[in-house]
Parts: C-alpha cells; structure tokens; sequence
C-alpha cells in the first residue's frame, strides 16, 4: 500500500478531526475476501468502504462514514 493511497484519508480525517487508524497488513488470512486493497472499517467493525485506490472525493467518503453532511 501506497502512502500516496492513504494519505488523503489521513487528510481529510485530520481536518474533520475524525480518529483514523492506518493499519499496514497483507490481503491474506481472510482479508483476501474484501477484493480490495484498501479497507475502512469503522470502530465496531462494520466495513464502510473498500478499494483498490483513493476514491476521487475521499471527503465525500470520510464524510458519510461518520455522518455529516455533504
């Protein structure tokens, strides 16, 4: 995984003061099964998003995971 990939959740987390964990693992022992190379989970571990790169508007994203308005 790419910094380049995570750093605009990081960003956007850190702007809405949102708590961000960055988690650096393998796709192996069942992460495999999300098909994706990145995966937000939430901290009661719903799964909220997943792909392979950054999406175009990672605020948009970080922003309806936790609620607020777009």
């Amino acid at each position: 995984m790419e910094d380049d990939e995570v750093a605009p959740f990081e960003d956007s987390a850190r702007a809405r003061h949102i708590p961000l964990k960055v988690i650096r693992d393998t796709c192996t022992g069942g992460r495999e099964d999300y098909e994706a190379r990145l995966v937000l989970v939430r901290p009661d571990q719903y799964v909220v998003w997943t792909g392979d790169a950054a999406p175009a508007d990672t605020d948009a994203v970080m922003r309806t995971v936790v609620g607020l308005p777009s």
